[in-house]
């Protein structure tokens, strides 16, 4: 698909774009323009100057803050046996990349992303750190057009499933140790991750690190902190060591 016009906003193409969104995300905005705003990738604002549109990393922003308190809010609420690391570590396991970004690919945001030209490719809009950001972005945008409820609605409806995994521990895996077990069955061996990449505001900052195994570089991850970029890397390294 192509990306909606913000050119036109009022054309009759964008409008019906923006509306089927609007039904796959089971929200329907009084100001599409904040949906729109959330669509927008910081490369397409930046190669596009003349168009004077703003990026969504604000809503990200928002949206991440307004998220962590709606999934932390249906933890307390439906998981009173819980304490407080369990509780944490499930939060965590809802709201990390991994997560938001399948489910966003779920509601098909990565077929709306307005990318720079830099960024058009089929890789990078499936890629998880743009989604998962972007998801945030509509989180914040609904905030603002709905109120809390609407945000809590739609979070609910989106990231349901997803919360009823964490609360049972079934989405929290660590990678770096399962690959060191994978490894070391043999012997022992040299695992090392290293920082390749920081980018990104300090708001919004995301990692890029590789992991080797005795030399040898075997895959790398992105993510939103150091730990979060190895745990991808680790994730890789498996799937490559499994394949």
């Amino acid at each position: 698909m192509q990306p909606c016009s913000l050119k036109n906003l009022n054309s009759k193409q964008s409008r019906e774009r923006l509306q089927k969104l609007m039904t796959a995300l089971g929200f329907s905005f009084q100001q599409p323009q904040l949906l729109l705003q959330a669509l927008v990738h910081s490369s397409y604002a930046h190669e596009n100057p003349k168009l004077r549109i703003a990026h969504n990393e604000r809503l990200e922003f928002l949206g991440d803050a307004v998220l962590e308190l709606i999934v932390s809010h249906w933890l307390y609420r439906s998981t009173p046996e819980l304490s407080e690391g369990a509780m944490t570590r499930a939060r965590s396991s809802a709201v990390c990349e991994r997560s938001l970004s399948l489910v966003a690919r779920q509601i098909g945001l990565h077929e709306y992303l307005l990318l720079g030209c830099g960024e058009q490719t089929e890789e990078a809009k499936v890629r998880p750190s743009i989604l998962a950001d972007a998801y945030e972005a509509v989180v914040g945008a609904v905030y603002l057009d709905g109120g809390m409820e609407a945000a809590r609605q739609f979070v609910e409806n989106t990231l349901g499933e997803t919360l009823l995994q964490a609360e049972q521990g079934l989405l929290y895996a660590d990678y770096k140790t399962k690959l060191q077990e994978e490894l070391q069955k043999e012997g022992p061996r040299n695992i090392v991750y290293e920082l390749e990449e920081e980018t990104g505001p300090p708001h919004a900052r995301q990692f890029r690190v590789s992991v080797s195994v005795d030399g040898v570089r075997l895959g790398s991850g992105t993510g939103k902190t150091k730990k979060q970029a190895e745990q991808d890397a680790a994730q890789a390294a498996l799937a490559k060591q499994r394949s």
